[in-house]
């Protein structure tokens, strides 16, 4: 049966928290096992390796595919001059009306942020939600993703 502090001298032993390569494997495992990174399981990796949560944090905003209580999901919407023209700005309005979203806050486990591009230009508007671009993005792609 798993255990976090086994997991956790298991991952000491393999370098973390100074190997990053090391941590990230901890925190995968972690969600495994949790379905998620709770916020239980994230103070305890704090306190076992001496880490900041901001740093902690930090850490799993790299990875998408890194889920906590706190957020769930990362949809990122692409505001460059492509996106910008074919309607980016549409999509940020939606998110708001519909959904209560707002770029650069979290809200119901979905941290929003906008990015000057994410380098699929002609084919926009582009979203990225939980490290995959989604390209020619619309209403009923937010609606499949959201709801």
């Amino acid at each position: 049966m798993w255990t976090l502090k086994e997991a956790l001298d298991y991952y000491r032993d393999a370098g973390a928290p100074s190997q990053q390569s090391a941590l990230v494997e901890l925190l995968r495992e972690i969600q495994t096992e949790e379905g998620l990174i709770s916020d239980a399981a994230l103070q305890a990796v704090c306190t076992a390796y001496g880490l900041r949560e901001t740093f902690l944090n930090a850490i799993i905003a790299r990875y998408p595919s890194l889920k906590t209580e706190r957020i769930r999901h990362r949809l990122v919407v692409c505001c460059g001059k492509s996106c910008g023209g074919r309607g980016s700005a549409k999509l940020l309005e939606l998110l708001e009306r519909n959904w209560g979203i707002v770029s650069g806050q979290t809200v119901n486990g979905i941290a929003c942020r906008t990015v000057p591009c994410l380098k699929h230009c002609g084919h926009g508007p582009n979203i990225q939600w939980d490290g995959t671009v989604y390209e020619g993005a619309d209403e009923a792609l937010l609606r499949q993703l959201l709801d």
